[in-house]
């Protein structure tokens, strides 16, 4: 059966792309009933637009119980933010806070360019889930962002900026 190789979740797009749209709807609808998903015609042609369309940014598919994203060509099944861990920030006038809006960094990659962090994110292809939550460490002095979660340490801030993670209960 030509659908089987391409029936497992998360599915690469590009490949599946190529194939005729019979094999498209048969490899999503096995890979749906692998994961025990409901689904109706109306879902395997919303799921094959998005499967064929051009590769930018994250698009997605609500099914019962389920919603399915692409994101970076790959079609898988969204998934909860994960649990981040309780960041400790180092000793100093530091502020840890969730990133916002409007938020520029100078990441170490770019040798002290400044950058909005939205589009930091977006270049280190960061899915939209993880950057929500993401946090950054402020110097409150200048309110210079020296650390950004998913990203690192800004260009000339010292690696021992980075945050550390709170053991949990019953962790050694």
């Amino acid at each position: 059966m030509l659908a089987r190789p391409f029936a497992k979740l998360p599915i690469d797009c590009g490949d599946l792309a190529t194939q005729p749209a019979a094999i498209r709807k048969r490899a999503v609808s096995l890979a749906l009933e692998a994961a025990a998903l409901d689904y109706d015609a109306t879902h395997l042609e919303q799921i094959d637009r998005m499967i064929t369309a051009p590769d930018r940014g994250e698009i997605s598919v609500d099914v019962p119980g389920a919603t399915l994203v692409r994101s970076y060509g790959r079609l898988a099944l969204a998934e909860a933010a994960p649990a981040m861990p309780d960041l400790i920030p180092p000793e100093g006038p530091y502020l840890l806070r969730m990133w916002q809006a409007g938020d520029r960094m100078r990441p170490a990659r770019l040798k002290g360019r400044s950058r909005k962090l939205s589009d930091l994110y977006i270049d280190a292809k960061v899915p939209r889930g993880q950057r929500a939550t993401a946090r950054v460490l402020v110097r409150i002095t200048d309110a210079t962002i020296v650390w950004a979660e998913h990203l690192g340490v800004a260009f000339g801030e010292p690696e021992l900026l980075t945050p550390n993670p709170t053991r949990s209960a019953g962790s050694f």
